[in-house]
């Protein structure tokens, strides 16, 4: 497959790039971004085909998936673009800032026979596979409690994170790791949310910290939690019987 990454921020320069380059799955075909002096230097470096707008690149019909990798609040406008022009949708995440929106590309995707897929890196990590084998195995006997916590620290360059009409967010950018781990793990089973607490930034409007209870089964308690601004945090913690 012919694929093309729109938007040129640091993570994906530095990580998707190379990712796509030695993918034995895709091609990395080329690269779109408004920014001309970054365009030029990927070019030197991958000698790939590059766009500076969104129209030049959906004119050639050799690509068969776009990687999306630019502000969460644009997901769902440049999504509906990649998919009315008949490409596969690979997003980084979250896909978008809303249950409707997300619901409007799956089922616009589906109409068309097109794929769709939400980065989640970690979902495909060894340590998350073993942790999915050790509750298949039933290993830890019967759960009683899980926890689970992810936080960032300052950044230097936090981008979109301070800015609330580009999808300034700490429940999608940070939430979405306990949530949708827990999502994972027991994808079958009833999830019962028991409590939800959101706290905002007075100046700038948008989420910095939150934390919810959940009961998976009716018998599993569950507390995740997620904030901006404080130490680095990235952790699971399930205990069972054993």
């Amino acid at each position: 497959m012919n694929l093309v990454v729109w938007g040129l921020g640091k993570h994906a320069i530095n990580k998707i790039l190379p990712a796509v380059q030695k993918s034995k799955e895709f091609n990395l075909y080329g690269v779109c971004s408004r920014n001309i002096e970054t365009l030029q230097k990927i070019n030197k470096i991958y000698g790939i085909n590059i766009w500076p707008s969104p129209s030049e690149m959906f004119k050639d019909k050799n690509i068969n998936a776009i990687y999306l990798s630019t502000p969460p609040a644009l997901h769902v406008k440049q999504a509906i673009n990649i998919i009315e022009n008949d490409m596969h949708l690979l997003c980084e995440k979250p896909l978008t800032m809303s249950f409707e929106e997300t619901s409007l590309l799956i089922n616009k995707a589906e109409s068309q026979n097109l794929f769709i897929m939400e980065g989640l890196m970690y979902l495909h990590h060894p340590h998350h596979q073993a942790i999915r084998d050790l509750l298949y195995d039933k290993k830890l006997g019967k759960i009683k409690e899980i926890k689970s916590s992810f936080q960032l620290p300052p950044l230097d360059l936090p981008g979109y994170r301070k800015d609330l009409k580009l999808g300034a967010s700490a429940i999608y950018d940070l939430g979405i790791y306990p949530s949708s781990l827990i999502l994972d793990l027991f994808e079958y089973s009833q999830i019962q949310i028991l409590q939800t607490e959101l706290t905002y930034d007075k100046n700038f409007n948008y989420d910095t910290t939150g934390k919810a209870k959940l009961r998976i089964k009716d018998k599993i308690d569950c507390s995740i939690d997620w904030a901006y601004n404080k130490t680095y945090v990235n952790e699971l913690s399930i205990s069972g019987e054993n």
